[in-house]
């Protein structure tokens, strides 16, 4: 399975600056530069990996196929590109035998239960959000990111933004507001550069019994001003029990919808479980001349960035629900919604009816 998820990384590092080339008629050909490098580079990362295969043959020869690239001329450019990329489908087909429709829907409506991590407590807390399988979980995006690159200090938060920080507890209490006998649970943070008041005014119990004094959490929310004391409500906290080197941190971090019964991190971890099994099984349908024509990134690439993203540089357009990888799976969706209907459309006009001897009866009395 590592194998196979390997090698198609390769295959799609491969497949973007062939693609980028092809697209459009070879219109953007001049535009990538260093091939011969990057793919003898490439080529030799799958042989390591694949060492005796009957692979290594096809690949040797898309290696050959870029010799000498840029001493060609322009014609021949275009040949060796549209050769590279016939390549890397007989090479994609060879080391896996291409899943049939019912074998990938089989592997799609495995019961989220058998996913690694899932227990009877969160299947039923899954269950709630309505996510039965692992179909439902893949096409469950994140309702946003947050860049856990870099932090935010505490000093350069200011009211109305929406800020990400790393700091530690230094003072937890549940407190009741003598006037309105509203409770509330206050956690007071620092960085070393300024002191803010994390409150809860809903879910006290379940915050209360997470956080404690000492602890060092990641938090993100909309930061607030109150008599020279800046607060955050309702943040979304996660205590670091490890390096901030993790799905969790250190890169472009998802951030679910969630429900009672589940927090971030356990799903962040599922999901990440989840992509690792099942993925590198999974084929999309749509034709690869579809892809190519209409730049789309592969499939699985796609699932893959838009749950766990690894340029940061993307954010916004992540946030935006705009990225490469949203586009990628809104194009599928609607291509075979629009391929679902012309079919229906051509079975209800080819589909023979009963016809009836109506001569000398009157339609209408």
């Amino acid at each position: 399975m590592q194998q196979m998820d390997s090698l198609e990384r390769i295959l799609e590092a491969l497949e973007r600056p062939l693609g980028l080339a092809s697209k459009e008629g070879f219109r953007h050909l001049g535009k990538v530069k260093g091939l011969e490098r990057l793919v003898s580079e490439l080529i030799g990362r799958a042989r390591f990996l694949l060492k005796d295969h009957d692979l290594v043959p096809l690949l040797e020869e898309l290696r050959s196929t870029f010799e000498g690239y840029e001493e060609k001329g322009g014609e021949e450019r275009k040949r060796s590109v549209q050769r590279a990329l016939n390549l890397i489908d007989e090479i994609r087909l060879r080391f896996q035998r291409r899943l049939s429709p019912e074998e990938a829907l089989k592997i799609l409506h495995t019961p989220i239960r058998f996913v690694k991590g899932v227990g009877p407590r969160l299947q039923r807390a899954f269950e709630r959000k309505g996510i039965l399988t692992v179909e439902d979980a893949l096409y469950n995006l994140p309702l946003r990111y947050e860049d856990r690159k870099s932090f935010k200090r505490i000093s350069e938060m200011k009211s109305g933004e929406w800020a990400t920080g790393f700091a530690r507890v230094i003072a937890s209490e549940e407190v009741t507001y003598p006037r309105s006998g509203r409770r509330v649970f206050e956690v007071i943070l620092t960085d070393g550069t300024g002191l803010l008041v994390a409150k809860w005014f809903q879910g006290i119990r379940y915050v209360k019994g997470r956080v404690k004094k000492g602890q060092k959490v990641v938090f993100s929310g909309e930061i607030k001003g109150f008599r020279e004391q800046k607060e955050v409500h309702h943040p979304d906290l996660e205590v670091v029990e490890e390096e901030l080197e993790s799905i969790h941190f250190g890169r472009i971090v998802p951030i679910y919808s969630l429900t009672e019964g589940l927090q971030q991190k356990r799903v962040r971890t599922i999901m990440h479980n989840l992509l690792q099994e099942y993925l590198p099984r999974l084929r999309s349908f749509l034709p690869r001349e579809v892809e190519r024509r209409c730049g789309l990134v592969p499939f699985q690439e796609a699932l893959r960035e838009v749950h766990f993203p690894s340029d940061s540089r993307m954010i916004g357009e992540l946030n935006q629900k705009v990225s490469p990888f949203h586009r990628r799976l809104a194009f599928e969706e609607l291509f075979f919604l629009e391929l679902g209907l012309a079919l229906r459309k051509e079975g209800i006009s080819r589909e023979k009816g009963i016809s009836f001897r109506v001569e000398g009866v009157p339609l209408l009395e």
